[in-house]
């Protein structure tokens, strides 16, 4: 998530604020590419502390957990394309690239 914001801040956007206004899920999207990041560094680093933890948060890695995620990244996705979208039009005064 950190990694995303730094790319797209070099656009002059600051890129949650930017998202949550455009869409106010956006900050629950992006807790759940944390805890994505958090899954993936448990299982590629065999951390079963880790898993553990994110299981008692309600997160267990099961394929139903696997698919909400999938959800929420693709509504996120969506969202970041249009805010980008936006932003680019705005700033350089033609009408949206895409």
């Amino acid at each position: 998530p950190d990694s995303l914001a730094e790319a797209f801040d070099r656009f002059g956007l600051l890129w949650w604020d930017g998202l949550v206004t455009r869409y106010s899920q956006s900050d629950a999207r992006w807790q759940t590419l944390w805890r994505i990041d958090r899954a993936r560094n448990a299982i590629a680093h065999s951390d079963h502390a880790a898993i553990l933890t994110l299981r008692r948060e309600g997160f267990p890695l099961t394929l139903d957990t696997f698919r909400r995620w999938r959800s929420s990244l693709n509504a996120l996705a969506r969202t970041m394309d249009a805010t980008l979208s936006t932003h680019l039009s705005t700033m350089f005064g033609e009408p949206r690239p895409w």
